[in-house]
């Protein structure tokens, strides 16, 4: 059942995913085991502390920020409970302002790649921290 409820998700987001880019900052979410859905711009967000970023210098050039929402590193599973929603994180992160992105999202978003060609931002939820690779 809750397979079916994952795949359900995955379907809905597909079909409603869109991009969104307002000034300097795009605000993007993502469910656990679905794309991101673009989302209006929410003011305040508290940004994980536990992020470890690899390659900087492999970053585009003229890279804007955004805010991303994965699974939160620090949360644990319970099984048995299916009824609670996943805890998610924000994670900023620098991607080229065309904002044409192919979004892959495995392990249930604990692994998330934003290719846009040239350039690329891997996301990888990893036990107690969340680990951003920049890739060019």
């Amino acid at each position: 059942m809750r397979t079916l409820c994952v795949a359900l998700s995955c379907c809905a987001a597909i079909l409603t995913a869109s991009s969104s880019y307002a000034g300097s900052a795009t605000t993007m979410s993502a469910a656990v085991g679905a794309l991101p859905v673009a989302a209006s711009q929410c003011g305040d967000v508290v940004l994980c502390r536990c992020v470890k970023y690899k390659d900087r210098d492999e970053m585009a050039c003229c890279a804007v920020p955004c805010v991303v929402h994965v699974p939160d590193p620090c949360a644990c599973c319970d099984p048995c409970n299916c009824c609670c929603a996943p805890r998610c994180v924000a994670v900023k992160i620098c991607v080229p302002p065309c904002g044409c992105a192919r979004v892959t999202v495995r392990k249930c978003g604990r692994r998330v790649k934003y290719d846009y060609g040239k350039y690329e931002v891997d996301i990888r939820v990893k036990d107690g921290y969340v680990e951003v690779d920049y890739q060019d």
